[in-house]
Order: structure tokens, then C-alpha cells, then sequence
């Protein structure tokens, strides 16, 4: 019979060579989407043409959160990462320089991003945070501080609620962080508009479809205290 014969004499080992070969570049192709993660608090992560460097670095009181982003596209990069209050006298954003906290069941997440409203939950108007245009080819850097122990920090929550919550004791909990993002198109920066706020000038989009938001997240990091709504 014509044809390739079968090794029966050896021990199965060009095959398994060949198997470990394709695993091990399964494994270099998916790394560049792998967050790398070291002992301080840092971690590195690919997306998207996007890259997103994180730091957290926690102290007695003050959680201090360090993100840069590099926009690896040919396309101008939109960061929801300005979060504001409803506006004020004169029509005048108040911009909040935290970040979101959704407090969770094994993590909790700190955000610049547009929140989905949980089921059932009615507000007034959604709010949409402000947003920082990255060029092709361009990065963003920022750092901005929480206060320890964390605690639910959402702008749809009961103040009430909140005031409750500052009575319970914290748990150690670690660490997420999320940042919401879009690219642009042709005619996307003819559709900004802008908003006077305690910071000066600012660009936004609103409203603005959350369904359309982009999210890189990345974690975890080192827990810190938290406190549980109840």
C-alpha cells in the first residue's frame, strides 16, 4: 500500500512534541490579552488596541489609583473618565475626582465608566460621565485618591443607604478596576458637545447609548477595606 506508514517504533514522542509546539503558541498568541501582575500593586494589560497600566497603592487612609492608557489604534480614543455631578447654579458641572465603587460578593470594582442602572431602579436623568480624547497614537495619565476603608459610591444610591453603610465595620476585599472607553469615526468629534464645569471646559457625549460603552478591566489587585451595604 502507497503512502505514509505509521512510526510504530518509536514512543509517541514527535507527537507529543508537535502537540506541546501548538499549545505553546495558543499560549503566545492569547498573552498579549493576559494581565501582567506583580506584588506592588501594578498590572499591565493589551486590548483592543488599547494598553492599560494600573497601580494601587494603599495607606493608612488613602487608596491612591494611577492608570495610564495608550491609544494603539488609528482611531481617536474617548475615555469616559470624567465623572461629575448633576449640574449646579449657572448650569455649572461639579467634578468628582474619585472614582466609582460597586462593592461586590468576592471584589470590589473601582471605575471611571457610564454605569448600568440596575434592574428596577428609576432616576431622574442617567448621568454620563464627561469624557478625555486620546489621539492615535497617543497616551493619558492620571492619578486620583479614595479614602479607606472603601464603601458604595454610585450616583444612583439612596444617601441615606450610604450613611448606614459608614456604620458597619470593614472587610479586606480585593480589587478591580474598570474604565469605560469608545473609539471614534468619521464625524464623531462634530458630535461633541461641551460643558462648563468646576475644572474648566470639557467634552462630552450625552446621552450616550451604554450599550455602545466599551469596558477594559483589570485585576485583581491587593485587598484593602471595604464595607458591605447591607
Amino acid at each position: 500500500m502507497n503512502g505514509i506508514r505509521p512510526n510504530r517504533s518509536g514512543n509517541g514522542i514527535d507527537g507529543r512534541c508537535f502537540f506541546l509546539a501548538i499549545i505553546a503558541w495558543i499560549l503566545s498568541a492569547c498573552a498579549e490579552g493576559l494581565p501582567a501582575a506583580s506584588k506592588n500593586g501594578n498590572m499591565h494589560l493589551k486590548r483592543d488596541n488599547l494598553e492599560l497600566v494600573v497601580e494601587m497603592k494603599p495607606g493608612e487612609e488613602i487608596l491612591s489609583v494611577f492608570y495610564l492608557v495608550r491609544n494603539r489604534n488609528n482611531s481617536p480614543l474617548f475615555l469616559f473618565n470624567i465623572l461629575h455631578e448633576r449640574p449646579g447654579p449657572g448650569g455649572v458641572y461639579e467634578i468628582d475626582e474619585g472614582g466609582y465603587v460597586e462593592v461586590g460578593t468576592n471584589e470590589t470594582v473601582i471605575s471611571r465608566k457610564q454605569l448600568t442602572l440596575p434592574f428596577g431602579v428609576l432616576v431622574e436623568s442617567k448621568i454620563v460621565p464627561f469624557v478625555t480624547r486620546v489621539p492615535p497614537g497617543g497616551e493619558f495619565k492620571e492619578t486620583f485618591k479614595m479614602p479607606l476603608p472603601l464603601s458604595q459610591k454610585v450616583y444612583y444610591e439612596d444617601p441615606e443607604a450610604e450613611q448606614a453603610d459608614q456604620q458597619s465595620k470593614s472587610v479586606p476585599m480585593i480589587l478591580r478596576f474598570e474604565l469605560g472607553y469608545f473609539f471614534g469615526k468619521p464625524g464623531t468629534d462634530e458630535l461633541a458637545k461641551w460643558y462648563a464645569t468646576s475644572k474648566g471646559n470639557v467634552i462630552g457625549f450625552n446621552p450616550f447609548p451604554v450599550s455602545s460603552q466599551k469596558i477594559i478591566s483589570v485585576g485583581p489587585f491587593p485587598a484593602v477595606p471595604v464595607i458591605r451595604p447591607r
